[in-house]
């Protein structure tokens, strides 16, 4: 018998081994892909990161040490974190402005006003009764809202609560101002220069003026409009309409 006409039993093994290949290669390329993936989205971190500028280490005047990163100038987004950090640091201002004990004001508040303000304020803003034993006054800022902003002028109007607490009991006396600040030469007390010039006390009707104000022109504008269409409603019905005409 020829040997080749010999049909002999297929060899599976060779086709089992081959599937394991394709599978190991197709889990191959997926962790190439998610390397790859991966190695990419480090890069764009660490170009991301490089653009940043480098944070400074800087103290204040008590040495604490302080951590910031630098913006650039004259950018909108330095121009609105500016003006959000002043605000807050111009209500701190007049936060303790109006803070007394029986001790006084404090010290460093000198570098932030005139002390003739200091004493207008011991004068007209404070609202203790019983000045005889241990007493003190807070306030508390409801509203902070600007006015005026200049480079070297900026003015706010503020409504607030001062609570006076003395051996008589406990008092809560709303008041409504306008507060001035002025920019001059700052010095090692105040860095940035800024100083409150002047603050007016004035009425609730006047502090609200601009908003009575828009209320009633806005009711105005609404009335007149109102009256127009019902002019225009008057007119339609007081013309006769065609079929009335053809019928006739």
């Amino acid at each position: 018998m020829n040997p080749y006409w010999i049909n002999p039993a297929p060899d599976t093994e060779e086709w089992i081994h081959s599937d394991q290949v394709k599978r190991q290669f197709f889990l191959l390329v997926a962790c190439h892909v998610v390397l790859w993936v991966a190695s990419l989205s480090g890069i764009i971190f660490l170009f991301a990161y490089a653009q940043k500028p480098t944070p400074i280490r800087t103290y204040t005047k008590g040495g604490t040490p302080t951590w910031g990163r630098p913006i650039a100038s004259g950018t909108e987004d330095t121009a609105a974190k500016e003006a959000e950090f002043l605000t807050s640091h111009f209500q701190s201002i007049i936060t303790y402005l109006f803070m007394r004990t029986e001790k006084g004001h404090i010290p460093l508040l000198k570098a932030y006003t005139d002390p003739r303000l200091l004493k207008i304020f011991d004068d007209n803003f404070n609202f203790v009764k019983n000045k005889k034993g241990g007493w003190s006054q807070t306030m508390v800022i409801d509203e902070f809202k600007g006015l005026v902003a200049r480079p070297n002028r900026i003015a706010y109007r503020v409504k607030g609560t001062i609570y006076a607490n003395s051996l008589d009991g406990y008092s809560a006396t709303p008041v409504y101002m306008l507060a001035l600040f002025d920019k001059r030469a700052g010095n090692d007390d105040n860095p940035t220069g800024w100083v409150v010039d002047v603050i007016v006390s004035v009425s609730p009707q006047d502090y609200y003026e601009a908003e009575r104000n828009n209320l009633v022109e806005e009711v105005t504008k609404s009335s007149g409009e109102i009256l127009k269409k019902d002019e225009k409603k008057s007119v339609k019905e007081s013309q006769p309409s065609p079929q009335n005409n053809s019928n006739k």
